[in-house]
């Protein structure tokens, strides 16, 4: 039998315990019981480790050379099955974590968020920014990203800045080289033909907004997307332009298949907020969710 197989964690959690307070009776208070039952446990960890390891003083308790020597390990050894136990038990808590948002904020975010606990079973839910707000009571989703942060939010959800996001204004790279290398202004914008942004409402598609210095009203529409990764799929492959966030445009540019075309004066920063429904995400998940997703947001 292995010798270590009598050994009791209680006795172990007593002894650290005794050692804490400098006396057995203040000991058997903190663990409920009695200073008899704290003596037996001592009394087991001594004949199990084949040496005396407290003495008494006249102001307590205190540990033999022995016991000293012990202590860093027993401690190390506990806190070793604390977090295993933790571990075990956030384990036994994995709950669905549905996490909504814009398609390209989800591309780049939903990696690290699901990889900042390791109890998340995540959902992705693409949603545009607009539709988040309008939902946010509804229980729809517990996480969601979202630009420009929400106005008023039930008392239940937080809203944290994890960073920004920069727009700027893409094309083919046959488009850009027809366009020059130099700035170019907002008159010459005015002139190219853009795949625009629409939504669906009801059974209705309209345009709606995407941050674009210039108005849709004041843009030539050649094409139009629901989503800017379609949009910048056809910017790629025809003439059109197309205005949107560039951490969304980043593969596509590595690639060669779009640029991103500079405008004079144009400079658009967006806040981007992480909401949490602080009823179904615990503060720890919260918190390690945040970093994870502020790390990787600075990176770009």
């Amino acid at each position: 039998m292995d010798p270590l197989a009598p050994l009791r964690v209680g006795d172990l959690l007593t002894l650290l315990v005794a050692q804490r307070v400098g006396s057995l009776a203040g000991a058997a208070r903190e663990l409920q019981t009695t200073t008899s039952q704290v003596s037996k446990a001592i009394a087991r960890l001594e004949e199990q480790f084949g040496a005396p390891l407290l003495i008494r003083e006249s102001r307590g308790i205190v540990l033999t050379p022995v016991g000293k020597s012990l202590m860093p390990r027993i401690t190390r050894a506990v806190a070793e099955l604390r977090a295993g136990r933790e571990r075990d038990e956030d384990e036994r808590e994995v709950v669905p974590l549905t996490v909504a948002g814009p398609s390209y904020l989800l591309s780049a975010l939903v990696g690290p968020l699901a990889a900042a606990h390791e109890s998340l079973h995540v959902r992705g839910l693409e949603m545009a920014p607009a539709l988040i707000r309008a939902r946010l009571a509804e229980n729809l989703f517990d996480i969601a990203f979202a630009l420009g942060g929400v106005a008023s939010a039930p008392s239940t959800w937080t809203s944290t800045l994890i960073g920004t996001l920069r727009f700027a204004l893409f094309g083919s790279p046959a488009t850009a080289k027809a366009l020059g290398p130099a700035k170019i202004t907002v008159d010459v914008v005015r002139k190219l033909s853009f795949v625009c942004p629409m939504s669906h409402v009801g059974d209705q598609l309209v345009a709606i907004g995407d941050n674009c210095p210039l108005p849709t009203t004041e843009r030539h529409a050649g094409h139009e997307a629901h989503t800017i990764a379609i949009a910048l799929e056809l910017a790629a492959e025809t003439p059109n332009v197309v205005f949107g966030p560039v951490v969304a445009a980043r593969r596509l540019v590595e690639i060669g298949n779009v640029v991103e075309i500079p405008v004079d004066g144009w400079d658009v920063h967006e806040p981007v907020f992480i909401l949490c429904n602080g009823d179904r995400v615990k503060a720890s998940v919260q918190r390690a969710i945040v970093a994870s997703t502020r790390e990787r947001l600075s990176a770009w």
